[in-house]
């Protein structure tokens, strides 16, 4: 039965809410003015959002269930008219997504960056898919970009569904969150599940929403310096014969591991050493040193080489797949300790 609050309408058109319940749009003949009714997901009228006369355009904002309208123009002002929809279910709304009935962490919880798994629990069964979660660590600065930890596909077969087919549990690496006293926020992007039922996309979380934060830093037992080998790809391999700056080269990749780990710069050097690998010619070593830390509040060169090489085994869903020397490091090789 069609609700009394529009049977008189000359012309209207459903769509459905992203938090329950539908939206109606009635519109009138020779007028712009429209009115916008809610209704249950059984069809009951429960509120109603007008715009008059004055208003030329709309828009709605699906995701957060807000109306826009705009003003006809005069002379150079330009007014919009935002009105929020009344929200028939609030759950999920801190993560922007009424499908998430909770995560693990919470968001705004400190956590200890040992930990090993997140978890996102949905309210409805759900089947991994092909988008990506990511993490990345804000940037003390806003105006630049965040850094990418890790990110991985739900198809991956890293991540895995729960026996009750609503919770999701993706892995941590241990170098993502390896700095203190630091806030990350998890992106999920849309299509990362599917819903079993309908086999349809479901939404994800959308940047800085899913914000997590690290303990402070526990100061750690002391290491002394630590010199490890890489090893390059054939592609990598390939670009550093070829070229005339060979220390050039070293120092691109320790500028790029400087910021992918992150560490400051001064704790990665090189004696420019490099020889080919005896188990596969083709390919090339490189000589790095982590130097031990100045102070008692930096990280000891053990957990730093530690760190890269967790990067470079996952170096698929990190930032070393995103950048031009590190990328050319190969990934199923492991980061060697030498001295």
């Amino acid at each position: 039965m069609v609700p009394k609050e529009i049977s008189n309408a000359e012309d209207f058109d459903l769509s459905s809410l992203v938090y329950g319940g539908f939206l109606v749009r009635k519109q009138y003949t020779n007028t712009t003015a429209l009115n916008f009714y809610i209704l249950d997901n059984n069809g009951n009228y429960k509120s109603k959002v007008s715009y008059g006369p004055e208003f030329f355009h709309y828009n709605m904002f699906r995701r957060n269930g807000t109306l826009l309208g705009i003003k006809k123009q005069t002379g150079n002002k330009l007014e919009i008219l935002l009105k929020p929809l009344l929200r028939l279910n609030n759950q999920g709304a801190e993560y922007d997504n009424p499908a998430i009935e909770s995560t693990k962490p919470a968001i705004n919880e400190v956590i200890d960056p040992l930990i090993n798994e997140i978890t996102i629990k949905y309210g409805i069964p759900v089947r991994l898919s092909t988008a990506n979660v990511s993490i990345f660590q804000l940037n003390d600065d806003p105006h630049k970009p965040s850094l990418l930890r890790q990110t991985i596909a739900g198809d991956s077969e890293l991540c895995t569904i729960g026996s009750d087919n609503h919770t999701v549990h993706i892995p941590i690496f241990s170098s993502t969150f390896n700095q203190p006293n630091s806030s990350y926020h998890v992106v999920v992007d849309n299509n990362f599940v599917i819903s079993q039922e309908r086999n349809e996309p479901l939404l994800g979380i959308n940047e800085k929403t899913w914000i997590i934060s690290t303990k402070p830093f526990k100061t750690g037992q002391h290491s002394v310096s630590v010199t490890g080998l890489l090893r390059l790809n054939e592609e990598g391999s390939s670009k550093f014969l070829q070229t005339n700056h060979q220390s050039e080269f070293f120092n691109n990749v320790i500028q790029e591991f400087s910021k992918i780990i992150p560490v400051n710069e001064q704790r990665i050097t090189t004696n420019g050493k490099w020889q080919y690998d005896p188990t596969s010619p083709k390919k090339v070593l490189l000589s790095f040193t982590i130097n031990e830390a100045k102070s008692a509040m930096e990280p000891s060169s053990k957990i730093i080489f530690d760190n890269l090489g967790t990067l470079i085994e996952r170096k698929g869903f990190t930032a070393l797949s995103n950048n031009e020397y590190s990328s050319l490091i190969d990934e199923s090789a492991s980061f060697t300790m030498t001295s």
